[in-house]
């Protein structure tokens, strides 16, 4: 098998042979039996290649396949293959392998052929191999045969056409040193090396990320991301510069600069605005850390004028938000705790007292009615109006078992028998409002209280002056 002379294994190009015809073929072989061999193997690679047509032809083999026949189906795209054809076979995900395993693997294979080699080099390589041990050997065999008998950093990064990884380096600690001055050095040193500047902006956005994991890492005490010892070392010092925030900052940069890098007519000329953009990016600050250096500032500058000691407070942390309790409204909704009776308690209108009573036991009648509102009530009966807007109502609250269902609920709730009518009203008077209206005004009313404590909040206050700003919209979060 190893050796492709096997008679019983037949390898099959779904690429070149995607036709129903090539199928048809196969599925004719199918039935004889096995020369040497237990089993008759068909492998079929890229087989979401195949046609439609070819997936039909192979489904009904796949269904009832003969005992001695073993199909694998190799593909890299797998959501290309029709449900029906997976629905009938065990799934195997072959995953990339880590570049820890990789660059073992290699010093493993260098160590027994006796290739000297330098660790950063086969780092390199396995960085290069994205998970792929067999592109790794490759890569190693290309180095190898170049090297002469001495893989070096150099030596790969010039047969890979790779971007220094001093460069990379140099680059990333100019920018969190915002020295503009090595940034321009920088880019002449790729000018000089002819580097790409799109494999340039690649590899300082993997920097950043690493930089990131070994910032994050650091406070969690995980195993280190897969880098060279050296360079680890150089980042784990890096990342105590910088917070979280700058690296996502700087992350973001780098890849909006990217996507307008392959669209330039001058990438070198893209890239050294981009890294120059970098350099100059502002640090986070907390707002809450702006607010007390400027009372600090202000403190300061008023020494002459003695003031009354403050109780000392706690100071804000970035991550803390401001915390506004609304002021209380009657119309407003009780918390779950309070009961029914002291929530009707709290309503002064009849029929809205009535409307909330209705919806603790039935709530889609009392969805009818909030719509609605007393015309007149006298001892025997009951008129209710229906604005015009809502007419498409009309029929449900006249339902003669929804009436029915309201009178028994008005017989307990004011203990006397009434007659119930619902009418059709043109022009409601603007000074009465159905439950409804009443419950939109109040919950506006809500808000405007709401936004009103918050625009008079002492630091809400500060930061419009301080930055010229206005409330533009408020979000309430779930607790």
């Amino acid at each position: 098998i190893a050796n492709s002379r096997h008679i019983d294994v037949i390898e099959i190009d779904g690429a070149s042979n995607n036709g129903v015809d090539a199928v048809r073929e196969l599925r004719d072989s199918v039935g004889y039996s096995p020369s040497s061999g237990k089993y008759k193997v068909y492998i079929i690679d890229e087989v979401h290649m195949l046609s439609t047509s070819a997936f039909n032809a192979l489904l009904k083999t796949l269904e009832e396949p003969p005992a001695h026949v073993v199909f694998i189906l190799a593909t890299t795209e797998v959501q290309k293959i029709p449900n029906t054809i997976l629905s009938r076979c065990q799934r195997y995900d072959f995953r990339m392998i880590s570049q820890q395993d990789i660059m073992q693997h290699l010093t493993h294979v260098c160590t027994n052929e006796n290739v000297r080699f330098d660790k950063e080099a086969l780092w390199l390589i396995a960085r290069q191999a994205k998970g792929s041990m067999r592109d790794a050997q490759s890569l190693l065999d290309q180095i190898i045969t170049y090297a002469n008998g001495h893989i070096t950093v150099a030596s790969v990064t010039e047969q890979l056409g790779l971007v220094q990884r001093v460069l990379i380096n140099s680059c990333l600690k100019s920018i969190l040193d915002q020295d503009i001055a090595a940034l321009s050095r920088v880019v002449a040193d790729l000018s000089l090396a002819g580097a790409d500047p799109m494999l340039f902006v690649e590899a300082l956005l993997e920097q950043f990320r690493n930089l990131l994991m070994v910032k994050i890492q650091a406070q969690t005490h995980h195993v280190p991301i897969p880098i060279p010892e050296s360079e680890l070392e150089l980042l784990q010092e890096w990342s105590k510069q910088v917070s979280e925030e700058d690296i996502h900052l700087l992350f973001d940069i780098t890849l909006k600069g990217s996507q307008v890098l392959v669209r330039a007519a001058e990438p070198r000329l893209a890239l050294e605005m981009l890294l120059l953009k970098l350099g100059s990016a502002p640090k986070i600050v907390s707002l809450s850390q702006l607010i007390e250096n400027t009372n600090s500032t202000q403190s300061h500058a008023t020494v002459s004028q003695p003031q009354k000691a403050k109780p000392a407070t706690s100071p804000i942390t970035s991550t803390e938000r401001i915390s506004i309790k609304p002021r209380a409204s009657v119309s407003e909704t009780p918390p779950e705790e309070v009961s029914l009776e002291q929530t009707l308690h709290n309503i002064s209108d009849p029929w809205l007292k009535f409307v909330e009573m209705v919806r603790s036991s039935n709530g889609f009648l009392a969805a009818l009615i909030e719509h609605t509102y007393i015309i007149e009530e006298s001892a025997t009966a009951l008129r209710l109006g229906l604005p015009e807007k809502m007419a498409f109502l009309h029929d449900k609250v006249s339902d003669p078992k929804n009436l029915e269902r309201l009178t028994a609920f008005i017989h307990n709730f004011w203990k006397k028998e009434l007659q119930v009518s619902v009418e059709m009203v043109q022009s409601k008077p603007t000074t009465t409002m159905t439950p409804k209206e009443k419950a939109q005004h109040s919950e506006q009313e809500k808000r405007n209280k709401e936004r009103e404590d918050i625009e008079n909040h002492p630091m809400i206050q500060k930061a419009n002056s301080l930055f010229k700003t206005e409330i533009r919209s408020i979000k309430q979060e779930k607790t």
